[in-house]
């Protein structure tokens, strides 16, 4: 609308935003060619769980290697609590599958 006017200051605090530096879905097809080969994992309960399978399917489209697991029982950062009270099981599963694909793939 051009009655409105926006907030100058706040639209360029915010610009950096729509960098490539803040998601892997604004680089470049051309930047993501050069890169090596690729482990990605993405968790059912994460805000950002399916960009993480846009940009899967992306590096496929390119022909890049991927190797992409997605932990349908697992959250975000859910790999840090491998010990203590807050012990989770699937913490030891994702660290195994890393170390898994590092070994046979990377």
């Amino acid at each position: 609308n051009e009655t409105q006017q926006g907030n100058e200051d706040l639209i360029n605090d915010l610009k950096f935003l729509l960098s490539p530096l803040m998601s892997p879905l604004l680089v470049s097809d051309q930047q993501l060619i050069q890169l090596p080969k690729i482990l990605l994992f993405t968790t059912e309960f994460y805000i950002l769980r399916d960009e993480g399978f846009i940009f899967a399917s992306r590096l496929n489209s390119l022909n890049k290697t991927i190797y992409h697991h997605h932990f349908s029982n697992a959250f975000h950062g859910a790999h840090v609590f491998l010990y203590g009270p807050l012990r989770f099981e699937i913490a030891h599963e994702m660290i195994e599958h890393t170390a898994q694909i590092i070994r046979n793939h990377l």
